[in-house]
């Protein structure tokens, strides 16, 4: 992956004043982080890599970087210690905080690329992962990239 790919941006700017009020939402965020480890926990675990990506694109994304890395983090850590527990019950609260922004097509597709981040994050594209994607997709009805 590209340095450059690091740094782009999930939604251009033009559309962060457009959708602001949904894109600088906590249920946004909150959508973010859950589609972000939907992805990064199927082939097991979040590995510390993909922790990191997750912290690089809170830093460095401007729809992210409006939120709190605290926050950001904080929400990770929930979502890990669910998956912890039970893996099923995990995955449905995951699924609950994407299913309202499928109304919002524009954050729908951002929250599709930074789950799609959660992919090369730890050096290994897994299969499961790919699977996980297309659940995310699925849930957002985000049917194109």
């Amino acid at each position: 992956m590209p340095m450059s790919d690091l740094r782009r941006p999930i939604l251009p700017a033009r559309l962060l004043f457009e959708e602001g009020d949904v894109a600088r939402s906590s249920q946004f965020m909150e959508a973010v982080v859950a589609a972000y480890v939907i992805v990064a926990q199927a082939d097991g675990e979040v590995a510390s890599a993909e922790r990191r990506k997750l912290m690089s694109l809170a830093r460095h994304d401007p729809l992210l970087a409006a939120f709190s890395r605290n926050d950001i983090a904080e929400e990770l850590a929930i979502h890990e210690a669910n998956y912890e527990l039970d893996n099923e019950v995990a995955s449905e609260i995951a699924a609950e905080k994407l299913e309202p922004m499928h109304k919002h097509p524009r954050e729908a597709k951002a929250i599709v690329e930074a789950a799609r981040a959660a992919i090369p994050a730890d050096g290994i594209a897994h299969p499961a992962e790919f699977r996980a994607l297309a659940k995310v997709k699925h849930i957002l009805r985000v049917l194109k990239d």
